[in-house]
C-alpha cells in the first residue's frame, strides 16, 4: 500500500500510483547500460517531506514487478528543489532488439532492500572515482587526470593533458601542404587542472567534475562510470577564448 500526503495538509491517502515509463530499445543490437528516468510522482508534492525531499522513500519496480536497484540523481532542473515532487534516477537494464520494457517508480513508505551488483560506483576519496574496472583520479595544480583499468595506466607517459598549439591557417588548414600546418606542434599553452568535484557517488553511477583551464579558456570534463561498466562515459564542454589557436 503506497501513500501520499495532501497537498494542503499532512493527511495522508492511499490512492498514489506509481508512474510508468515504457523504455525502448529503437537500435538492432541489444543495450546493456543505464538509463534515466524523471517525473514528478504526482500531480502536488508529497507536503510530509518538504524540506526533506532527499529522505522521501522511492521504490523502482520492474517489467516482473519485483524492486530492482537505481539510484536517484540531480533533476534537470532545480526549481522546486525544497519540495518532494519530482524525481529523477538512474537503473541499469537490458534491453532486447527492437524491444521494450515497463518500468514503475513512486513513493512507498517501507521500500525493500534491493541488492545491486558486483563492481559498485564509489567516491573513495576526494578527486577519485572508481567501478573496481576503471579509476579516474584528478588534483588541483597537476597538468594531467589519470585514468586506470584494471589497476594499470591508460595513457603512457601520463594521464589526459590538453595543450593550446598554434593554429594562424585558418579552417582549411595549410593549403601549401606547409609542415607546420601539418604537426601544428608549436605549443602556446599548457593546460592544468584548476578545480575538481564529485556530483554523484554511487553505488550505481559515480561522477567526477573536473575543470581544467589554459590561457583565458577552460574545459570541463565530466567524468561518469557505472557500476560493471567496462567504460567510462565523458561529457566535455570548452570554454573558447584564444584567437589563432586550436586545442589539442
Amino acid at each position: 500500500e503506497m501513500d501520499y500526503c495532501d497537498w494542503s495538509s499532512d493527511v495522508c491517502s492511499s490512492d498514489l500510483q506509481p508512474v510508468t515509463a515504457l523504455v525502448w530499445n529503437p537500435h538492432p543490437q541489444p543495450y546493456t547500460g543505464p538509463i534515466e528516468l524523471e517525473n514528478c510522482l504526482d500531480y502536488r508534492p508529497l507536503m510530509a517531506y518538504t524540506r526533506r525531499a532527499h529522505e522521501l522513500p522511492i521504490t523502482l519496480w520492474g517489467p516482473d514487478g519485483r524492486a530492482r536497484p537505481f539510484q536517484v540523481i540531480p533533476r534537470e532542473s532545480p526549481a522546486f528543489s525544497t519540495l518532494a515532487w519530482r524525481y529523477r534516477i538512474l537503473t541499469p537494464v537490458t534491453i532486447s532488439p527492437w524491444g521494450w520494457q515497463i518500468l514503475q517508480f513512486g513513493y512507498r513508505e517501507q521500500p525493500p532492500v534491493v541488492e545491486g551488483g558486483p563492481n559498485p560506483a564509489e567516491c573513495p576519496a576526494p578527486g577519485v572515482i572508481t567501478n573496481g574496472l576503471y579509476a579516474v583520479s584528478a588534483k588541483v595544480g597537476e597538468a594531467d587526470v589519470h585514468i586506470t583499468l584494471d589497476g594499470e595506466p591508460v595513457f603512457q607517459g601520463g594521464g589526459l593533458t590538453a595543450q593550446t598549439v598554434a593554429d594562424p591557417w585558418g579552417s582549411w588548414g595549410a593549403m601549401g601542404s606547409e609542415t607546420e600546418g601539418r604537426l601544428q606542434d608549436q605549443h602556446l599553452q599548457e593546460w592544468s587542472v584548476v578545480r575538481v568535484q564529485t556530483l554523484e557517488n554511487g553505488p550505481e553511477r559515480a561522477t567526477l567534475w573536473v575543470r581544467m583551464a589554459g590561457g583565458r579558456s577552460q574545459l570541463d570534463l565530466f567524468f561518469r562510470l557505472c557500476r560493471g561498466r567496462r567504460a567510462i562515459d565523458l561529457d566535455i564542454r570548452v570554454t573558447w577564448n584564444e584567437d589563432r589557436a586550436r586545442l589539442k
